[in-house]
């Protein structure tokens, strides 16, 4: 059974979801608690849970501040070979660091996979995490399901 939680970065609402194998979804920045719920697909009913560690790790990455991801354990479910390649290549990513979608096609065995490391990035189930807003395209920043602007935001707070 998955457990979740919501907390507030700001004027804004985060909801994750985890197993006891580990997170399965964290949604991006949402304008009320019912937007961050249904974007992970929770119902509103349901009983919140607890899991402070997750928590303050968003609160302190949504503040601008370098966090790592690293021991947070991930329940992604089945993927293929190269989805697993792609997402242990971005999770490589550390803070401040970037690299194209063809740096990371190529990276997981399939330099001309650029637009599937794309639609990898863009199913990514657990943002921040697996920092998909470091992969970037070959001419700027790509593309982003929270937005160009919030994309640039993270970029910046990153870079210092």
């Amino acid at each position: 059974m998955a457990s979740y939680q919501c907390i507030r970065i700001g004027d804004e609402v985060v909801a994750f979801v985890w197993s006891e194998r580990g997170v399965q979804r964290v949604c991006l920045p949402q304008p009320s608690r019912e937007a961050a719920l249904a974007a992970v697909g929770v119902r509103a009913d349901t009983g919140e849970s607890c899991h402070s560690e997750l928590a303050g790790l968003l609160e302190r990455f949504y503040q601008g501040q370098p966090v790592d991801f690293g021991a947070i354990a991930l329940d992604l479910g089945r993927q293929t070979s190269f989805t697993a390649a792609v997402r242990a290549r971005v999770l490589a990513l550390g803070w401040g660091q970037t690299a194209t979608y063809g740096d990371v096609a190529t990276a997981a065995g399939s330099p001309r996979g650029a637009r599937a490391v794309g639609q990898v990035m863009a199913r990514n189930p657990v943002p921040p995490l697996i920092p998909c807003h470091r992969v970037l395209g070959s001419q700027g920043l790509g593309g982003y399901g929270g937005g160009l602007a919030l994309k640039s935001r993270l970029l910046e707070w990153e870079r210092g």
